[in-house]
């Protein structure tokens, strides 16, 4: 069963480090990531819910496991598009993690309030990254219990 990741992160050099890292490093091959560039694209996403995604196959169509959210972003930081989607009900039943390259124990707690299930900091080293993904990858697969679907299927989507 495979794991989907979804990045929100306008910042494109990230963005290529961590497709490099899952390409590349075989204990990711069961995960798919996808990616949003800003807070506004992900409310829209949760608000459509998953049925609203016809190919949900693909990685950049596919319903999330995990989100990874990072903090600064130009339209909406993390911590605001936390709360709008607390404000409208949305991905409660979802881990979005806050990302974030601030020391900042009053943004850890804001976060973590505004409906983060957990924080981390950002890494910016390649092998950091790297373990980080490994890590985040071997908890949701291995540990965590996901959501499921009433038809049985695993966060919106309906196979099995």
């Amino acid at each position: 069963m495979s794991l989907r990741i979804l990045i929100v992160d306008d910042d494109d050099l990230y963005w290529d480090l961590i497709q490099a890292i899952v390409q590349r490093e075989r204990s990711l091959a069961h995960v798919e990531v996808a990616r949003l560039t800003d807070g506004d694209e992900l409310i829209a996403l949760l608000a459509a819910g998953p049925s609203s995604h016809p190919d949900r196959s693909s990685p950049t169509q596919a319903w999330p496991d995990v989100v990874l959210l990072d903090q600064r972003m130009t339209t909406m930081d993390g911590v605001e598009t936390l709360l709008a989607l607390r404000e409208r009900g949305l991905g409660t039943a979802m881990s979005i993690c806050l990302m974030t390259s601030a020391d900042s124990p009053l943004l850890i707690t804001d976060a973590l309030r505004a409906g983060a299930r957990f924080c981390f900091t950002k890494p910016l080293e390649f092998a950091q990254l790297k373990l980080h993904l490994s890590e985040i990858a071997r908890f949701f697969s291995e540990v965590a219990v996901l959501p499921r679907t009433e038809a049985g299927g695993r966060n919106g989507d309906e196979s099995t």
